[in-house]
């Protein structure tokens, strides 16, 4: 715990502040102009949050940079967090880039969907769609149809596709030039929207393929037909403005407590995706730049938006924080008030969505308060914050994996997401894979000190007897519960068996995690399948 003459001696004067536990793990990064201020109210204020409670008992040592300026606080807080990726500085972020399909520019084309939008010379993009299932069905169907390749190497020989009539083989020459690109001309269609004008195309064919009592042919186009008309009734694409309107669109909604922030990212006219962040007020000295931060300095996405239309109370906080880093980004931003009415009907989708948000987002803040507080009741633990679920998985004597999945405050959090080969273990030993997957993800993580405050595994007391004697092994203290299947029974550490009803929010959290670890190693399973397939 950080004591009282150390709080005392903190300047009054905008700076970075860096947060660790005891291992040494970065917890939080945090910016300020007043680092003196805002660091003591971490621990004399009552009225924080779970989360934010959670990070102070963990909270062994406080460092601090001081700056000359607001801007330097603020590049300088975004560079220390993408090196460190602490995980209290993880915000309530809901993102969601739509997919697309893409077709390249070569001489035989190939098909595939994709959420990545990268406008280029070789590709050729189709959408986005709305529904994320859709590309997929639509580049299934068109590989049945029109028989258009999906490797993005073309092989030396023909694969699997083409011997189950997936692919006309052009790596063999099985089709000339002309045909697949005449085939290809047909997907575009497809992919925008004609899809009736195909249809008609194909009908004609088929009625003069039985003509000519080639009936063979008449029933795959029968066939495909029909995969098109399946299509044509699940057609849905995201709206469109204008093909020329590239720019963001912000909005917000708010409570007493809490505040949304929702972009929406648009393309070339294309709704490519949106992103909305939810912050708590009171944890925040400036919850629009650190919304504003996340997107414009943290993203991964790399979204060059020449210009920014936001509702008119945020105009001058978006452009005092652009101003800020203006020498960080090598592009200029305007940042407008809507100028026409496509402009403001954008943005009332915006703020209608940020509402929708901000209520499903109290629903689940209640139900994750809910459930890790049963749980800690449950397990006679004061708080319980990150939590670890294990999972293995087999196909046969082929293939053995193990998964670990990470839940930080009843939220799953994909970057600490680790799977397994598994290597000393042979045959379906569950109890050894477990014990050696243990060993191996806190062997790596030990020195780190990112480590979970509770970890489950599923199966029954062999499980959680393994992987105790892998933390043994580590000298870690880390409680481990086991959920069994079957009867949902919860296997404590202790060894007692414990059974909660299905109504229980505790079990409901747990049951979460454990389909997680068991949905994530299975993934993992069929990619290596497909790819073995493919070859």
């Amino acid at each position: 715990m950080v004591n009282k003459e150390f709080l005392k001696q903190i300047p009054e004067t905008t700076g970075v502040y860096v947060m660790y536990s005891e291992t040494g793990e970065v917890l939080y990064i945090g910016k300020s102009v007043n680092l003196k201020n805002r660091i003591t109210s971490y621990f004399t204020s009552k009225n924080h949050s779970r989360r934010i409670q959670n990070l102070v008992n963990k909270v062994a040592k406080i460092d601090y940079i001081v700056v000359n300026t607001e801007s330097e606080a603020l590049i300088l807080e975004a560079n220390l967090i993408k090196r460190h990726k602490p995980r209290y500085n993880v915000l309530m972020k809901d993102s969601k880039f739509f997919p697309f399909v893409k077709l390249s520019k070569d001489e035989f084309p190939y098909i595939n969907a994709t959420r990545k939008y990268e406008p280029s010379h070789e590709f050729e993009y189709f959408g986005p769609f709305t529904d994320s299932t859709l590309p997929h069905k639509l580049v299934d169907v068109i590989q049945r149809v029109f028989k258009i390749r999906t490797c993005r190497k073309m092989p030396k020989k023909a694969c699997l596709n083409y011997y189950i009539d997936r692919c006309s083989a052009p790596c063999e020459k099985k089709i000339s030039p002309i045909e697949y690109i005449n085939n290809v001309e047909k997907t575009k269609k497809v992919l925008k929207g004609e899809i009736d004008e195909v249809i008609a195309i194909l009908e004609k064919e088929m009625k003069e393929s039985a003509k000519d009592l080639n009936f063979e042919k008449a029933s795959f186009l029968r066939d495909s037909i029909n995969a098109l008309k399946e299509i044509e009734t699940q057609k849905q694409f995201v709206f469109s403005a204008d093909e020329f309107t590239t720019a963001d669109y912000i909005s917000f909604s708010e409570t007493e407590d809490l505040i949304n922030f929702y972009i929406a990212h648009i393309i070339g006219g294309k709704f490519l995706g949106k992103e909305s962040i939810t912050l708590e007020k009171k944890e925040e000295e400036n919850p629009l730049e650190k919304f504003l931060s996340s997107i414009y300095l943290l993203s991964s996405e790399d979204l060059k938006i020449s210009r920014i239309f936001a509702e008119v109370e945020m105009l001058h906080g978006i452009r005092s924080f652009f101003d800020k880093i203006k020498d960080s980004i090598s592009y200029p931003i305007d940042i407008l008030a809507p100028q026409e009415e496509k402009d403001s009907k954008i943005l009332e989708i915006c703020r209608k969505n940020s509402e929708i948000t901000l209520n499903e987002h109290l629903a689940r803040i209640d139900m994750e308060n809910k459930e890790l507080e049963e749980l800690c009741n449950i397990l006679g633990i004061e708080s319980i914050s990150v939590i670890d679920g294990f999972d293995v998985a087999n196909y046969g004597d082929e293939i053995s994996v193990g998964s670990s999945v990470r839940f930080i405050d009843g939220v799953a959090s994909k970057k600490y997401y680790r799977v397994f080969k598994i290597k000393t273990v042979e045959g379906q030993n569950d109890f050894g894979m477990i014990e050696e997957i243990v060993y191996r993800r806190y062997s790596r993580e030990k020195e780190d000190g990112q480590l979970p405050e509770l970890i489950l595994v599923d199966g029954g007391k062999g499980q959680l007897n393994s992987a105790t004697r892998s933390l043994k092994k580590l000298e870690l203290n880390i409680p481990v519960i086991a959920l069994a299947k079957q009867e949902e029974k919860i296997i404590l550490p202790n060894g007692e068996e414990l059974k909660l009803p299905r109504s229980s929010y505790a079990l409901r959290l747990l049951q979460r995690i454990r389909d997680e670890a068991h949905r994530f190693g299975n993934t993992f399973i069929r990619n290596i399948k497909s790819k073995r397939m493919s070859r």
